[in-house]
Parts: structure tokens; sequence; C-alpha cells
């Protein structure tokens, strides 16, 4: 790296910073290269970090800014602050970072110059994303086995991610199945039963699939902004985020100031791919340090892709003569990225979607999460359930068809409760599931179309321009859950608490944004269990006297946070009238008690997805969809379904499905909630996404008569199911 230059920053009002980031998978850093900075310039690199440069997750770490080693793409490397974002842009195009790739990497063919010439060659570059920069990079020598010393090439690139055109052979990209290894933990496992003797059991049969979740990038990237400014001995940050009391922990880990002289202003944000988790943290660190060694407040900016996890999942069931389901086999991987994050929750949310709802004599998962030279995969609003319960719905779709029979019929005779999966997901209204269920087949007419596309699938040529057989219809259920796990460790630290003051005056405190329709949903609740007004509930706003709920995610603010609000009320009502004003309860998940299972779930959903393959863009096609669902409690019903049109929608398209446009034959969706007024609130977002997926793969396999492996589907899967392969 080159020298580190002193350099007295220039009295202005504020520095602008923006992030330069890898422009190669993996491999280690050689050299920096800086252009000539005045004093108008402040670069930042990992060595004039003054505290810690490690970002902590719970049990993980990833590095603030790289030194040496290259994880994946896009990873920060420098951090360069000016007074204006258009000289700051220049000056990091100047900035050149030569790199030693591994031999994963290398290019097929090595120019057979080899002294000290540089040769630049084209490199695959990402979005431009006008404000996140990737830097430079040169050609270095590098010892070979052959001659000892050859030239490493890497590429040259502008700001915004395009290659420089140099003239010569382009890399190759990597292949797409990238170098996974598995992570030093050991898998999680769950089983119960003699799964060999079952197998083994004469006239049974046995039936495997697989399915595959690629990982998918969000399709809203925006900008993330976070600014840092010392007033007197305080240190204040303004930045969008999930996670507040992260970006304070970040903070002072980084920059060596105490929590207690650091305040976070937590800003409006929209988060659908839960890309405000981590990404504000690293800015506000970064812009903190700046604002340290300067003096003066200091923004910075970033725009980086969302990545969700690619989780593959095989199934081996083992079924009787009837088609009853006896044991299942399930071996999953995980593939989170370069630094796999919650890791172990991943594992039982996917746990708790990969136990079914039909008992099993015995059952053996195992799941292995990997790593691979990829950015660290984001939620996505889900950490697992949602794909688990999609690959168990869509598979016991598949064992009824192998029964011979339509699938709702084999969902009606061998649904049940049963102790492990109880152990998983506690639901206390069981047999509400069959009443749905069958209330949705006949508003759908499920079971005629099925025998209708069944038929038609025996047709030799399904999919043609003038008569389109390949129509297909699917169905899927399951129990919907938010929040973190029973077993989550960490769940004890994030409380919420409530306020009673004189005068019924009642106050809430949580770090989770106030401004949104969850908080009226918590003020609903105080106010019934404290039988106040919610004109006379309000929220502390101080950022100093917050108390840390947690991040964010898994719809926890419908399903978590509603709960421990409540245990808090009951906490209060217990001391009043009794102990003096104010009464002050604080309630984490720890203390609201445990009901025995890793989640638990006071409500139902259930899908039907009607479809067709069009036979020009080869995409599926919905006509139409049916809905039902069972809450516990439901604050607002007309927001309630305005949600459930968009999840199933969004799901749809993002999976490759269209909403049919055709006259007289538009999309419609038929939704139908029930309630119990005493139940509690529960997310749905998970196990809908989940729902939709397995529906729309199992209606795709009628109209193709073909397997659907994987998901998102392309036209090219469709085309191959066409063709008598797997789509």
């Amino acid at each position: 790296m080159a020298e580190k230059k002193s350099t007295a920053i220039n009295k202005m009002n504020i520095l602008h910073g923006i992030i330069i980031r890898s422009t190669v998978d993996e491999g280690q850093i050689v050299d920096i290269q800086l252009p000539e900075l005045d004093s108008h310039f402040l670069v930042i690199a990992a060595r004039d970090i003054p505290g810690n440069n490690r970002i902590q997750v719970l049990d993980t770490q990833m590095p603030l800014l790289t030194s040496s080693q290259i994880s994946y793409k896009g990873q920060p490397i420098l951090a360069l602050f000016g007074h204006d974002f258009e000289s700051v842009e220049l000056k990091a195009r100047e900035i050149r970072i030569s790199y030693k790739l591994p031999p994963s990497v290398e290019p097929t063919t090595i120019p057979s110059v080899v002294q000290q010439q540089e040769i630049p060659i084209m490199e695959g570059s990402g979005k431009n994303d006008g404000k996140t920069v990737d830097a430079q990079t040169e050609t270095i020598p590098a010892p070979t086995q052959e001659s000892g010393q050859t030239q490493q090439p890497v590429s040259p690139a502008m700001p915004d991610g395009r290659p420089v055109q140099t003239g010569t052979q382009e890399k190759p990209r990597l292949a797409a199945d990238k170098r996974k290894v598995a992570l030093s933990v050991p898998p999680k496992t769950l089983g119960w039963g003699d799964i060999d003797t079952v197998f083994h059991q004469e006239g049974v049969a046995v039936v495997q699939r697989s399915y595959t979740f690629r990982s998918v990038s969000s399709n809203t990237t925006s900008i993330t902004r976070a600014t840092a400014a010392k007033v007197e001995d305080l240190l204040h940050i303004d930045v969008p985020t999930q996670w507040p009391f992260h970006v304070r922990d970040t903070v002072s880990e980084a920059t060596s100031v105490p929590k207690k002289k650091i305040v976070i202003h937590q800003q409006q944000y929209y988060a659908p791919c839960d890309e405000k988790l981590l990404e504000p943290s690293i800015l506000s660190a970064l812009a903190a340090i700046a604002a340290n060694n300067t003096g003066f407040s200091v923004e910075i900016q970033s725009q980086q892709p969302t990545f969700s996890p690619e989780i593959q999942i095989r199934r081996k069931s083992a079924i009787d003569k009837n088609g009853k389901p006896l044991a299942e086999q399930i071996d999953v991987m995980v593939d989170q990225g370069a630094y796999p994050l919650f890791s172990s929750e991943l594992a039982n949310q996917l746990t708790a979607g990969l136990v079914p709802l039909y008992p099993l004599q015995a059952m053996q998962i195992r799941i292995t999460t990997m790593s691979s030279p990829t950015a660290p995969a984001h939620f996505f609003g889900d950490l697992g359930y949602s794909k688990a319960i999609a690959s168990t719905e869509t598979h016991y779709s598949a064992l009824a068809r192998e029964a011979g029979m339509n699938p709702a019929d084999w969902r009606f005779k061998y649904l049940g409760e049963y102790p492990q999966r109880t152990a998983q997901v506690a639901n206390v209204r069981f047999s509400r599931l069959k009443e749905m269920l069958n209330a949705l087949c006949e508003r759908s007419d499920y079971q005629r179309k099925h025998a209708t596309y069944e038929i038609q699938r025996s047709q030799k040529l399904r999919v043609s321009t003038f008569l389109n057989y390949s129509r297909g219809i699917g169905i899927a259920c399951g129990a919907g859950i938010s929040g973190f796990s029973g077993s989550f460790r960490q769940e004890n630290q994030f409380s919420v608490q409530v306020i009673l003051n004189a005068n019924d005056r009642t106050t809430l405190n949580t770090s989770f944004p106030t401004r949104s329709s969850s908080a009226d949903v918590w003020k609903a609740i105080v106010a019934r269990e404290l039988d106040v007004d919610d004109r006379d509930i309000g929220f502390i706003e101080d950022p100093i006297e917050l108390v840390d709920s947690g991040p964010v995610v898994l719809s926890r603010n419908i399903g978590r946070l509603p709960l421990l609000f409540e245990k808090a009320c009951d906490t209060i009502k217990a001391q009043r009238f009794i102990e003096p004003l104010p009464i002050v309860a604080t309630i984490s998940s720890k203390a609201s008690g445990a009901s025995g299972s890793q989640f638990y779930s006071d409500s139902w959903a259930a899908l039907i997805l009607e479809l067709e393959i069009d036979t020009i863009s080869l995409q599926p096609i919905i006509r139409h969809a049916w809905a039902s669902f069972d809450f516990g409690y439901v604050h607002d019903e007309h927001a309630l379904r305005s949600k459930v049109h968009n999840i199933i929608v969004r799901t749809l398209v993002e999976n490759g499905a269209q909403l049919s446009k055709k006259k007289n034959n538009e999309f419609t969706m038929d939704i139908e909630i029930s309630t119990q007024s005493k139940g509690e609130p529960i997310s749905i977002s998970s196990v809908l996404q989940g729902l939709v997926i397995s529906a729309l793969g199992d209606a795709m396999t009628q109209a193709m008569d073909a397997e659907v492996r994987y998901m998102p589907v392309s036209a090219e899967d469709v085309l191959n199911g066409i063709r008598g392969g797997e789509a």
C-alpha cells in the first residue's frame, strides 16, 4: 500500500465520501497506489481505523475495511472524502489497486510478455451505481510454478464499474457454481425414529426430489446515506437503519468513542430486502472516523446490490402402497456468501419449515451452511422458512401424484398434528386448517379443474399456438411465523418498555420505527390491556433513552413485539393501584416465557393458483389466485388484504411468473380472512411467500408434465420441461 500521507483538511462545512470496493471476487491486495491528494481530500484505509476494524453481528465478524484478503466482489477497501462528490469521484478513478488472484480465477491464457510490462485485460463489471466506486486495477508480476515469475493480469475499471476497453482478451468469468466451502461448524441435524428400517420395509416406495432456490438480487437497489457530526462532546449519526443499536455499537468499536457519547438518529427507510441492516453500520463507522479526524460534518453514501442466499434442498421420502408418508431424509445446503450471518437461526427457521404437517414414523434432517466468494446474503424478509415450506408443500404434492391422488384429497387424508411437529411450530387451532382447505377448494372449484388439467396433461402436444393444453392448478398450506426462534440466544438482549404515568398517560419505549402501521397495533394492544385511551399513549423520541428492541427483521414488529407489549402490560396491571406512579415494565423475549416450541403460531394460510404456459414467452401466466387466512388478531383488515395482495403479486413476479392480462380473463384474486378475537398478531409474510412458490411450482408441474426443480423459474427452464426434461 502507498504510504499514508498526513494532510490537513481545509475548513469547509462538510465532507462527502464514497467507498472504493474490490473489482474481483477473491484474491489478495498486493499494492494500492494513490494519486496526489491535496488538503481537500482524506483517505481512510484499514490501518487508519483507531479502534476495531471488525463488524460484529451476533457471533459472526467481518472486516469493516479489508487491507489484504478479498473475499467477495464489492468488498470495501478504502473510503475517500472530499468537499464535493464530483471531485471525489474523479480522484477515485486515479486509485489503482493490484491483486494477486488465486488459480481458480486466473485467465485460461497467459500473455507471453512476462517482465514488468503492464498487460491489463477486461473484467466483467457490476451495475452502475453512480456513487459506489470500483477502483481501477493494474497488472503485477506474480510467481508461477513454471517460470517463477509471470504477469498476473487484473482489470482497470471505471468508477461506475464499467470495464476499460483495452483491446485485449476478456478474462473468463467464474463458473456459475463458484467455489463453495463448508463452514467449520458442524451441520445442524434433527431426527427421530429408525429411518433405515422404514426405508427397507417391504412394499415401501421411495420418491426423491431436489429443489433449488437460486440467489437473486434486489430489483430496488437504493442509495444509503449516513452523516456524522461532532457537537460538543457528542457524536451524532443520522442514518436510515433497521438496527440503530448495531450502528451505535459498530461506531463505538471503530472510533473508540464510548457508546454514551454516540447519538443515533434513525431516519425513515424502505428496505423490502433488509438492505438497511448492515450497510448503515459500515457507512456510519467510516463517516464517524472522518468526522473525528477532521472535526467537520461528514456525509458518505453507497449503493450496493442485495442478494438472497442460495438454498438447495434434497428430499427422499418413503411412502406405503396407499401413498401415506412413512419416513423422510432431507439434506440442505445453504450458500450465504463470504460471511454467513445468522447461520444458526437460519438453520432453526429452515427446520421449522422442513418438518411437514403430515405425521412421520422417522425423519432425518441435515443442514450444511456453505461460504463462497460472493457478497454476504441478506434476509429478503425471511430467513429460510419460506424456502423450506415451499419445498415441503411442493414435495408432498409430488407424493400425492406418485400415489395417483389429487393433492387436495391427499392432504385431507394425511394432515395431522404430532409431537415432533409441535416442537417446531405450535399451532393453537390445528383442526381449523382442514376446514380452510375444504372451503378454499370449493371456492376455486379445485377438484374439477385439477381433474380437467390432468386429462389435458395426457395430450401429446400440450403447448400449441392454437390449442394450449398447458394449464395447471397448484395448492399449498402452512402456518405463519414471525421473529426469531425460541432457541435464539441473543433474543433476551432485546426488549420493550411500557411506562404508566399519572392520569393514564402511557409511554412506549422501543428502538423500532414508531411512525408505522405496526405502531398503531402496539398502541391498540396497550390501550386494550390497560384500559386507557389510545390518544393518551405516546412513544419516547429521545434516542438516548431508547431501549434496544433488536433488528427490524422477520416481521418481529407485528409478531414478537405485540406479545412483549402485552406481557409488559400484565406486569403493570399486577402493580397498578399498589405501587406509586410511574410504573415501569421492561420485558425481553426471555422474560416473556417460552411455549416449549421453536415458534408459536396463531395463524394459518392456504393458497391455490391457476395458470397456463404462454406459448410465445414460455412464461407461466397466472389466471386466478385464491387465498384463505385464519388469524388470532387483525387490527386493520383492509390494510392486511392490501399487504396479502402485494406479497402474492410480488412473489409471483420475482419467481418468473406474469399476471394474465387477457381480455375477459384478467388476473383475479379472491382473499378470505377469518379471525379469532382474543388471539395474538402473527405475520404471514414469510409463509405466504413459501406457499406462492410452492403452488406456482405445483401448477407448473401439472401444466408441463415435468418436475419444477428451480426457483425463480426461467423461460429456459420451461423449455427444458416441455422437451421432456426438468424445469
